[in-house]
């Protein structure tokens, strides 16, 4: 794993690319448009030293990490060469890991923009009790209950699509059974009320773009 370091971005052009990002997205990119005051918050990275800092606002290209390694795969009986993304995926799993480990009121929640909540290869998400559906709409939840590394990994992986990534990172504290039980808009509502900190893909998935409310002292 690399050792990760956070890297501050300015809003203005950060918070045009986060913009067109939850425009895109389905029910909870709406009600974080709605409810969030972005404007009271900043944006950051956590990066490797090896990242390019002269890439940092190119957030639609890669380039942000070195070229990964190539690998020959079998594509229709042919062999190809393909190159291997350096993605930071498996560092911010880890952290996210980590974050649910210390804070046992700690959620997060996936949006896959792609696929409906009877899909069948979903089975292994419903079978650790991280599905979750609204409105036809399929999202990854995970707590204290179903945390490990492979489970926040395969939320990552399935909801990364290379137009939208969202994972919101909420605090359950104070949140009613019903809410907590049954997901509904009023479930989305109470978690973007009470957002951690919000994060994006970008760079082509090779890097993930945070926000974060301020504190009183920053």
């Amino acid at each position: 794993m690399k050792l990760l370091k956070k890297v501050d971005l300015d809003f203005v052009p950060t918070w045009d690319y986060a913009r067109d990002q939850l425009e895109g997205g389905n029910s909870l990119s709406s009600q974080l448009l709605k409810l969030v005051e972005f404007e009271k918050g900043y944006f950051y990275l956590m990066l490797p030293d090896e990242a390019d800092r002269s890439h940092l606002y190119n957030f639609t290209w890669p380039g942000l990490m070195p070229k990964g390694s190539i690998k020959e795969i079998n594509v229709l009986g042919k062999t190809r060469k393909a190159e291997i993304i350096n993605s930071l995926t498996p560092e911010i799993a880890c952290f996210l890991t980590e974050e649910i480990k210390v804070d046992k009121e700690c959620v997060c929640i996936f949006e896959d923009v792609m696929r409906s909540p009877n899909e069948s290869n979903l089975e292994n998400f419903r079978f650790n009790n991280i599905l979750r559906a609204y409105d036809n709409e399929t999202f990854y939840m995970i707590d204290s209950s179903n945390s490990s590394f492979d489970n926040v990994l395969s939320c990552m992986n399935n909801a990364n699509v290379f137009w939208h990534f969202l994972c919101l990172v909420s605090n359950k504290s104070n949140c009613s059974e019903q809410i907590f039980k049954k997901f509904t808009l009023d479930t989305l509502t109470f978690y973007c009320k009470n957002v951690k900190f919000i994060i994006f893909a970008a760079y082509d998935g090779e890097g993930y773009i945070f926000w974060e409310r301020k504190s009183e002292s920053k």
